[in-house]
C-alpha cells in the first residue's frame, strides 16, 4: 500500500475516532441532563409548592418505609400529627393571602423546630405531619415546636404516637400505620378541643 494511501487512511479512522468521541460526550451530556431532569420533577411531584416541604405522596411514602425498617431492623420513630388553629379566623379577617401567610409561617417553624434526620410534610391544608426518626417520644419535639409557636404568636394543635404503641406482635404494616396515624390523630384533635374550650392557654 503506498504511503500517501495510508497517510489517508490514518486521518479517516483519526477523523472517525474523533467523531465517536464528540458522540460519546454528547450522549454523556445529554444523559447527565436526562437525570437532573428526573431529579427535578420528582422533587417537584413530592414537594409542597406552597411551604416547600414534602407533601402527601411523600408523606406516605416516607411513613411507609418508616414502617418497614421498623419491622426489618427495630428502628424506632415517631409519628407526629399538626393543626394549625384559627386558619378560618384568619381568612375571614384578611382573606386567603393572610391564611396563606399563616400556613407558611407554620411551616417554616416546624423547618426549623425538626432534626437533619427527621422529615416534615404538609398533607393538607392547614395539616403537617413529621417523622422523627430514631425516637419514641415526641415530647420534646411538642414543646420546642409549642415554644417557637408562641413567639410568633401562631397556634398549633400537636399529636403524636410512637412505635412503642405498637403490639409487639404486630407485624402487619397497614395496621402499623394504622394504629399511628389514628393515635396521632385523636391527640391532637383532643388538644385542639381542649384549646377551644380555652381549656389550654394560646400557644
Amino acid at each position: 500500500m503506498k504511503k500517501d494511501k495510508i497517510l489517508e487512511l490514518n486521518q479517516t479512522l483519526r477523523t472517525a475516532l474523533g467523531e465517536a468521541l464528540r458522540d460519546n460526550r454528547n450522549m454523556a451530556e445529554q444523559v447527565r441532563q436526562l437525570e437532573e431532569e428526573i431529579k427535578k420533577l420528582k422533587r417537584i411531584s413530592t414537594t409542597d409548592f406552597m411551604t416547600g416541604l414534602g407533601n402527601k405522596m411523600a408523606f406516605d411514602k416516607t411513613l411507609e418505609s418508616s414502617i418497614e425498617d421498623y419491622l426489618a431492623t427495630g428502628k424506632k420513630f415517631t409519628l407526629a400529627i399538626i393543626d394549625l388553629n384559627d386558619l378560618k379566623k384568619a381568612n375571614d379577617i384578611g382573606g386567603h393571602e393572610k391564611g396563606d401567610s399563616l400556613i407558611k409561617s407554620a411551616a417554616g417553624l416546624i423547618h426549623h423546630t425538626i432534626r437533619n434526620n427527621d422529615y416534615a410534610f404538609r398533607i393538607g391544608g392547614d395539616e403537617f405531619a413529621i417523622i422523627l426518626s430514631g425516637t419514641e417520644n415526641g415530647k420534646p419535639f411538642e414543646k420546642r415546636l409549642h415554644s417557637l409557636a408562641e413567639k410568633s404568636n401562631i397556634s398549633l394543635s400537636i399529636g403524636w404516637a410512637s412505635t412503642s404503641h405498637v403490639k409487639k406482635s404486630c407485624t402487619s404494616q397497614s395496621i402499623i400505620k394504622e394504629v399511628l396515624f389514628e393515635l396521632a390523630d385523636s391527640n391532637m384533635y383532643l388538644q385542639k378541643s381542649l384549646y377551644k374550650k380555652k381549656v389550654l392557654p394560646r400557644q
